[in-house]
């Protein structure tokens, strides 16, 4: 996708141009069997703010996946290769089960808004009309039996720092939610059936101990009591909500190579056509 859009944007002859010369990032997954994972470097930071800041870092070009992410015992494979799929296609690899909720946490580790929005297209799609969640095993992050660990696991993953450095109180209930928008749809996972269900209740019960702060899951319930949420979180009237404001990708002019050659030929058109009169006229 990211492909795609760069190559076909207002700069897209730079970005080619950009491209074609790119040193590869290699990227080297926890498994010593698994091979490397590689994507060129001009594709990758223009997606992701993270490899980025890591490129400009330093000279070498070949990371570790945990230093990136720490993905514990998720399988990191599946996970780069939809990352990589996505940066030159369109397509999202189906969205199962716990899957989806690790694809999410790279794409945030990544910081690369572009790919979690896809995301979260993707999951709706594919997912958008199953209202049920007890009965439907595929949303394995919403299920009754999971919703517990699941939200707990997005309170440990989130990053509090932006409400450290304004001052505010989280065990008040004041959340800056643009940052931890994960967090924020597991929650409303958990409050879109409410006490009723058996796991929600055990979260709730268990705030104190598990780390969910009780006045922000208090607060998510009472939301959604309330009309905050028509159907459940992952639907398509409400997936926007969860979704990260995208930056204009800008590319900085290439003075050199196909991008040169159509500035040249789009500010000098004028100045031939006229030049080709005055010749046609001797």
């Amino acid at each position: 996708m990211a492909a795609i859009e760069l190559g076909e944007g207002e700069d897209g002859y730079a970005f080619i141009d950009r491209l074609i010369t790119s040193k590869m990032i290699e990227v080297k997954l926890s498994s010593p069997d698994e091979p490397l994972i590689r994507v060129p470097e001009a594709l990758a930071c223009a997606v992701s703010k993270r490899l980025e800041d890591m490129c400009k870092a330093t000279s070498n070009r070949k990371f570790v996946s945990d230093d990136i992410i720490p993905m514990g015992l998720w399988n990191q494979r599946p996970l780069w290769s939809t990352f990589v799929e996505w940066l030159y296609t369109k397509r999202i690899s189906a969205c199962r089960r716990q899957t989806f909720f690790a694809m999410w946490t790279l794409s945030e580790k990544l910081i690369a808004p572009k790919f979690t929005n896809a995301i979260l297209e993707r999951l709706s799609a594919e997912h958008g009309l199953s209202i049920d969640v007890s009965n439907d095993a595929e949303l394995f992050f919403a299920h009754p039996a999971n919703i517990e660990d699941m939200c707990v696991s997005a309170w440990e993953l989130a990053d509090f720092s932006p409400e450290e450095k304004a001052g505010l109180d989280v065990t008040a209930g004041k959340v800056l939610w643009e940052n931890k928008k994960r967090l924020q749809f597991m929650l409303d996972c958990a409050a879109y059936p409410g006490l009723e269900i058996p796991g929600v209740r055990s979260l709730y019960n268990r705030v104190d101990k598990n780390g969910v702060n009780k006045v922000v899951l208090t607060s998510r319930l009472l939301q959604n009591a309330s009309g905050h949420l028509i159907g459940p979180p992952w639907t398509h009237v409400n997936i926007h909500k969860y979704m990260t404001e995208e930056p204009a990708i800008v590319e900085e002019p290439v003075q050199t190579g196909l991008a040169s050659a159509k500035r040249k030929s789009t500010e000098e058109l004028a100045g031939d056509k006229e030049r080709s009169k005055k010749v046609a006229s001797s």
